[in-house]
């Protein structure tokens, strides 16, 4: 890709929907108001991630191919609108063996066939469990190995701590849900061909890339993990 990309820290207000709206779900409100910071641009072309979540008030991440719109040009919508922008070049100082700290939300999927032999999209967990209900894998393994596949070139995914796991569900206000597993990863990865890195940060990685999932955030050793203590099962599981 090689690409310049921007990154930006944007507040964005939301109101929950009244009336006809209110069906609309808070995913799929943010997902909205995330790509109208592009205003009518035709290639978008971001990944975002929520940083905080306040009542009425979300901080998003968000890197992208171009940069936002300036605040002053942005639409105010119904429900929402953005309250502060601000942007820079995207320029990581990345050395091959460097050790840093990571985080993503992740909608990681495999293809598997139902029992009428169609083949529909799964979480990866789910997956691995349907096949072998007596697996001896574990969470923090599976993850681990799907983000190791995708970084394969780029980082060595050294550790990998499943924090969080749930099922979002954004829906439109006159539409059906559309309903995923996110997962929230935390490790510690190698770098091992930082450009390469680069391209993998700004294309994503999974799916549900339009509803927070697949950016990859980079921070310095111990500035990640050292906010998220294990719990006593995390540490039994990630010892399996």
């Amino acid at each position: 890709m090689n690409t310049a990309l921007t990154l930006t820290r944007a507040a964005i207000s939301i109101d929950r929907p009244a009336g006809d709206d209110r069906r609309a779900t808070l995913p799929y409100l943010l997902h909205q108001a995330v790509a109208d910071l592009f205003g009518d641009q035709a290639d978008r072309g971001y990944l975002f991630r929520v940083l905080r979540q306040q009542p009425g008030r979300q901080v998003v991440l968000v890197l992208s191919r171009h940069a936002p719109e300036p605040l002053e040009r942005l639409p105010r919508r119904h429900h929402w609108r953005a309250l502060s922008i601000e942007s820079k070049p995207f320029q990581p100082a990345l050395e091959p063996g460097q050790e840093l700290d990571f985080e993503i939300w992740l909608n990681a999927t495999r293809c598997r066939r139902d029992e009428q032999q169609r083949q529909r999209r799964v979480d990866i967990w789910d997956a691995v469990w349907m096949a072998d209900h007596d697996t001896l894998l574990t969470q923090h393994k599976v993850y681990h190995a799907y983000l190791a596949e995708r970084l394969q070139g780029a980082a060595e995914v050294l550790e990998a701590r499943l924090t969080e796991r749930g099922e979002v569900r954004p829906r439109r206000a006159k539409g059906t849900a559309m309903p995923f597993i996110a997962a929230n990863i935390a490790g510690r990865l190698r770098v091992t061909d930082p450009p390469a890195l680069v391209d993998v940060m700004g294309s994503g990685i999974g799916r549900a890339k339009a509803f927070g999932c697949g950016l990859l955030c980079l921070s310095r050793p111990g500035t990640i993990l050292a906010r998220r203590p294990q719990s006593h099962g995390e540490r039994a599981l990630a010892s399996q």
